[in-house]
């Protein structure tokens, strides 16, 4: 009697498991989400993009639907901390950077970009996927990724190199120059992408020019009048 109550209460068990576990998928209810974060972690992904921040800055750029500018920044916390409409005031720009942002995170917001129906785009990212121990190639086809959807969508593309860390932020350098060479490869290779080298100028023997930011990663003003001179012909 005791055997066939724990084997009845075992199927019951079972079924409602199996049940809630239908509906968690289905409908995206708890415990979706952290199964999903979990799942990444496991397959070695980035997982900034689940940040507050970054959920704040998509919802944001969902919110304001379809515009029309003449360029969008697309990018991490280098191309967020920028005021472009004030480097170019007279051109109208989308700024779509995300501090903290990875190529998967611009990948899950890649509508919000393609809603400001820009004529040209300027992306860079890349620095914190490395951080947070992503492959150069799994990068690599995240942008492949992107610039496909951006050439269906009709868009100039404007690849910027990824910028190298100063000499104390240098860990990820070697990706970053691996990375790169594969873009700026992949780009002469397709009339329509361009690519520019901010390190050309922004760098020395392969780190960060130590007068172009306080910390080794971020610009300060000086840096992004470099990034600004690197670009501006493009504009």
């Amino acid at each position: 009697m005791k055997r066939s109550t724990a084997c009845f209460a075992g199927i019951i068990f079972a079924l409602l498991t199996y049940g809630y576990g239908v509906i968690t998928v289905q409908y995206k209810t708890f415990p979706f989400e952290e199964i999903r974060y979990a799942k990444r972690m496991l397959m070695g992904q980035s997982l900034i993009s689940r940040s507050p921040h970054y959920l704040h800055r998509k919802s944001f750029f969902e919110e304001l639907g379809q515009n029309k500018y003449d360029a969008v920044f697309i990018g991490d916390s280098l191309t967020e901390s920028a005021e472009w409409e004030d480097i170019f005031p007279e051109f109208k720009i989308a700024n779509r950077g995300i501090a903290g942002d990875t190529s998967g995170g611009v990948l899950e917001r890649i509508d919000s970009i393609l809603s400001t129906k820009a004529r040209k785009s300027f992306v860079m990212i890349g620095i914190n996927d490395f951080n947070r121990g992503s492959s150069v190639d799994a990068v690599f086809e995240n942008y492949r990724e992107i610039i496909k959807n951006l050439l269906e969508h009709e868009f100039e593309v404007y690849i910027q190199s990824t910028i190298l860390g100063g000499r104390r932020e240098s860990t990820s350098n070697r990706s970053i120059i691996s990375l790169n060479k594969k873009l700026d490869a992949f780009s002469s290779e397709n009339n329509n992408i361009t690519y520019i080298d901010l390190n050309r100028d922004l760098s020395r023997y392969g780190f960060l020019k130590p007068e172009f930011s306080e910390d080794d990663i971020h610009l300060n003003s000086k840096g992004y009048k470099s990034w600004k001179d690197s670009i501006k012909k493009y504009l």
